[in-house]
């Protein structure tokens, strides 16, 4: 029974890898495309407003993906078809206002730095976008609809930008702007997400038959928010305010190498990506029943998943590091630590496991804020330091340092509440439950 389940699970983790994959590579030629079209130092200041437009978004989401996987299984288990119908209400209410609100800080962030007003509406447009898609990608979760999720709004947005940017190359040439290659990128990414509208509006209409009154008050979902937007905020800022410490530190050309290195890591983290998604589900309705077992098999079947392909695409990205990078620019390849020290932290964080996510699931999401929050802090309070010591090495030193610390105090704390291991040393004889 136990290894049908993993082999049920790791097929579907293999569909989910195929179009993450795609998207992996489709998101490097994007990128590449970018910094060949705007060269070296334009791509540093793309890489800039970029960071800063996705870790605006980590916010303006307020964590509502996170909610809706965390509550709408709550809900079909008590059938409460308009309480589930008030969340997505809910959900997407929410995040439009945070939104808003993100828009206008980018802008006004744009309007005090001086020089970057239109690149930075660009960029408040793309997170606009960006928070939206979160929280319509989390109620096709909820849905059983994630393919189709993922294969819109990560793999299509790419493909999309990147017919885009051939239309911009044919028209205007290969010298753009870092605002022009941000407008062509969320204009995508607006087309890609279209269709998440219609399938949410069909769950919507299908909910409205159900009990008039919902069970759930949106007050007690308020206070779930707050904690997870947090939440949302310091894992978006894992990558993003590293770019957005260092344009301050290092000239242009430096952030575009270390925001080239972070793009091309990303795709190991799609790894990891896809099989938070296939399993979060799972893990959600474990953590609700409180069944220890259940829930440590689920964690093993994700480890599983990951281990190979993350070891694999990590030996891949260190080897191969110098020629990776110099698809971007040829002036990268310098900085070929950069990617290895980088490629480093995301093995880190795939052989610990889903840990963030079991943190959020089972109620600990403040903890969690105060273990990714105090370990970001006090890397980035070394960062001038390091940066002037080892240069953009020294940025990629401290994000390594951050992600070590926080996943190593998460994987204590989930053993001692959940009882159980997370990380692929469950995968190990006898270590099934923690």
């Amino acid at each position: 029974m136990l290894r049908q389940r993993l082999a049920s699970g790791f097929g579907q983790s293999l569909v989910v890898f195929a179009v993450k994959g795609g998207a992996g590579a489709a998101s490097l030629l994007v990128f590449a495309c970018v910094a060949r079209m705007c060269g070296a130092e334009e791509f540093g200041r793309f890489g800039l407003l970029f960071s800063a437009a996705m870790f605006v978004a980590s916010f303006a989401a307020l964590g509502q993906q996170a909610l809706l996987v965390k509550e709408a299984p709550k809900l079909r288990l008590q059938h409460d078809a308009a309480g589930e119908r008030a969340l997505y209400r809910f959900s997407i209410l929410v995040t439009a206002i945070g939104a808003l609100i993100g828009f206008v800080a980018l802008v006004a962030w744009g309007r005090a730095a001086g020089g970057l007003v239109l690149p930075s509406v660009a960029a408040a447009a793309l997170s606009v976008l960006f928070a939206i898609s979160q929280t319509t990608l989390g109620i096709l979760r909820v849905n059983d609809r994630l393919l189709l999720g993922i294969a819109t709004r990560d793999l299509a947005w790419r493909l999309l930008a990147l017919v885009g940017l051939v239309v911009v190359w044919r028209v205007g040439g290969a010298s753009q702007s870092a605002g022009s290659m941000l407008l062509v990128v969320a204009a995508a990414l607006l087309l890609a997400v279209l269709p998440h509208w219609q399938v949410i509006r069909r769950r919507l209409g299908e909910l409205a038959h159900g009990a008039r009154d919902a069970s759930a008050h949106p007050r007690t979902w308020f206070g779930a928010t707050a904690g997870l937007a947090v939440v949302g905020m310091i894992a978006g800022a894992d990558q993003t305010l590293f770019t957005v410490a260092l344009g301050r530190l290092e000239s242009p050309v430096g952030v575009g190498a270390f925001f080239a290195s972070v793009k091309v890591v990303e795709v190991v983290n799609l790894f990891m990506v896809s099989v938070a998604l296939t399993v979060a589900p799972a893990l959600s309705r474990a953590v609700a029943l409180g069944d220890r077992a259940v829930l440590q098999v689920e964690c093993r079947k994700a480890a599983g998943s990951l281990f190979l392909p993350v070891v694999a695409a990590c030996l891949v990205l260190t080897v191969g590091a110098p020629l990776i990078l110099g698809v971007f620019d040829t002036s990268f390849s310098s900085e070929a630590n950069v990617l290895r020290i980088l490629a480093a932290a995301m093995l880190v964080n795939a052989l610990t496991g889903a840990t963030g996510l079991l943190m959020q699931l089972a109620g600990m999401h403040w903890r969690l804020v105060v273990f990714q929050g105090g370990a970001i802090l006090a890397v980035l309070a070394c960062l001038p330091m390091l940066v002037g010591r080892f240069g953009v090495e020294g940025a990629a030193l401290a994000y390594l340092a951050s992600k070590v610390l926080w996943n190593v105090l998460a994987l204590v704390a989930i053993r001692k509440r959940l009882g159980i291991d997370p990380s692929c040393l469950s995968l190990m004889p006898g270590r099934a439950v923690a």
